[in-house]
């Protein structure tokens, strides 16, 4: 025990980290997850899930939660190796990350991120430019075997952004709502509709194939001739493989290519709408 002011306790707070008797940061991560969720619980407020601020907005939402998570995390980062404590961790980030992901916005997985600030302050040049750079690019090495491992419901984002390192690195990526619902197969596709119980099927509105967000880019007849402007973007046909590729390949492509994309699905939603009333 920790003998407190008045009496023994468990755990105490010493320069904003709680120690507690055994020495495992427990308590800590206990204390930072309830403080971060606390914020999440405010900043959700002012984060709509329709009409939402852009990535630049976002990112900053996410640093406010970070800079609570982070905090002191060179010195209780090993508790992230007892999965209980390191999912509670994984838990509070994806809450401020939910509607649109780590790897949407850029963002490392949590448990990375404190592993990164550890070897920088454990490395003697660690805060050397060239250092973090190193430091870095292992991080998004690291990132890319989860990525490359992951079989959960990211699967179509997976297709459309196969390689995390080129994703990182291009100065021109940012993401805004439809585009978002498009690389996350959430928004007003028949298959996510049906799945939140909003549709009483998963057929296309238009035609009669499943819809999904790479129905309603790659195949779907509607779309057929803002889907010919985004092949002269291209340069080819259009498969859910090669879009975001070319889209990373210049500024032009992507800006040509978002406002189409935010045009079909900005219409789509418009119109289904009108067709349910």
């Amino acid at each position: 025990m920790i003998r407190g002011v008045n009496s023994p306790k468990k755990a105490i707070k010493y320069l904003g980290v709680m120690l507690d008797w055994q020495g495992t940061y427990a308590d800590h991560v206990k204390y930072v997850c309830k403080k971060a969720d606390e914020r999440v619980a405010s900043l959700n407020k002012i984060l709509p899930n329709i009409g939402c601020p852009r990535e630049e907005k976002r990112r900053m939402l996410v640093g406010v939660v970070h800079s609570v998570i982070l905090y002191a995390a060179p010195v209780w980062q090993s508790v992230v190796r007892i999965k209980k404590y390191a999912q509670m961790l994984i838990s509070t980030q994806r809450k401020i990350l939910i509607r649109a992901g780590c790897v949407i916005m850029c963002i490392s997985p949590i448990t990375l991120l404190m592993e990164e600030r550890k070897t920088v302050h454990d490395r003697a040049d660690g805060y050397t430019d060239r250092a973090r750079k190193e430091i870095r690019n292992l991080t998004i090495d690291k990132w890319q075997e989860m990525w490359e491992n992951n079989l959960d419901n990211s699967q179509l984002t997976k297709r459309l952004i196969s390689d995390l390192r080129i994703w990182v690195k291009c100065r021109h990526r940012s993401t805004n709502y439809f585009l978002t619902q498009l690389l996350t197969n959430h928004g007003c596709f028949s298959t996510y509709l049906h799945r939140i119980k909003k549709k009483n099927d998963e057929v296309c509105f238009y035609c009669e194939a499943v819809d999904t967000a790479e129905h309603t880019l790659v195949n779907c007849p509607r779309w057929a001739n803002e889907r010919r402007e985004l092949e002269v973007v291209v340069g080819g046909r259009i498969t859910i493989e090669n879009f975001m590729l070319c889209l990373m390949s210049s500024r032009r492509n992507w800006e040509v290519a978002n406002n189409i994309v935010k045009c079909i699905m900005g219409t789509k939603e418009r119109e289904e709408k009108n067709m349910n009333r």
